[in-house]
């Protein structure tokens, strides 16, 4: 049976009321959770999945429930209501120190503020990681989880200055690294060229994306900031030989 919109309008806001009363009550069992958040995750897949359900989805902006107010906002980021989104992340960040919506507000926002200005991070570039010991260290990205991170390729190679394309283009994968788009997109980390990958990842909603890079992590260790990865790819490079 086809869900009309409001269907899954309230969908979302019981199922995240719900879950966070599960997680409050120390009876709740953790299924119970999962379930509540696989119901409101699957409304907001649905609701942004058209213009019509995006327009809809909007009006949980103003829900009197501040956590289904700011969720529905983070959903929204992605759609053509972004800045509706940043307005109500605005008003929540207008809060209290110590107010939790207020907190999570300015957190958005700032990752928000530092994803505009960066310099856009793309499938199949290829970059320079300069690393602490002298030389570099080189990687591609692989692909990327909308705002919460990448996958990229250490390659198997290091060199006292910074290689060409055609060189690196021939060079072998070393192994798979998660972390942030910072470096990249302040260009610490410089991109040196581009080459569009032969099988590209398929397009992801937020939440899709949010779960995968999870996945990862758990996959691959350690997931930390690119600017505090630096000694891990110097280790593996060791272990390759490739660095004494």
């Amino acid at each position: 049976m086809k869900r009309d919109i409001d269907y899954y309008i309230n969908e979302f806001a019981d199922g995240l009321i719900q879950q966070w009363n599960g997680i409050m009550n120390p009876d709740s069992k953790r299924a119970d959770i999962r379930k509540q958040e696989q119901r409101y995750s699957k409304a907001a897949d649905k609701l942004t999945a058209t213009e019509e359900g995006v327009a809809a989805f909007t009006k949980l902006l103003n829900h009197e429930n501040s956590r289904v107010a700011g969720t529905a906002a983070v959903y929204l980021l992605e759609t053509s209501a972004e800045m509706k989104a940043v307005e109500c992340f605005r008003e929540f960040a207008k809060g209290p120190e110590d107010e939790y919506a207020a907190n999570c507000a300015r957190l958005r926002l700032a990752d928000w503020e530092k994803a505009r200005q960066a310099k856009p991070v793309t499938l199949g570039d290829y970059f320079a990681i300069p690393l602490e010991v002298g030389g570099f260290a080189f990687g591609k990205v692989k692909d990327k989880y909308g705002r919460v991170g990448m996958l990229f390729d250490l390659l198997r190679f290091h060199s006292e200055t910074i290689a060409s394309m055609a060189v690196l283009r021939e060079t072998p994968v070393l192994r798979e690294f998660i972390t942030d788009y910072d470096s990249l997109g302040n260009q610490s980390w410089p991109t040196l060229g581009n080459v569009p990958l032969a099988n590209p990842p398929e397009q992801r909603t937020e939440k899709q994306h949010e779960r995968e890079r999870n996945a990862t992590m758990m996959r691959l260790r350690p997931y930390i900031g690119s600017e505090s990865l630096l000694p891990y790819i110097e280790q593996v490079l060791r272990e390759a030989n490739l660095l004494n």
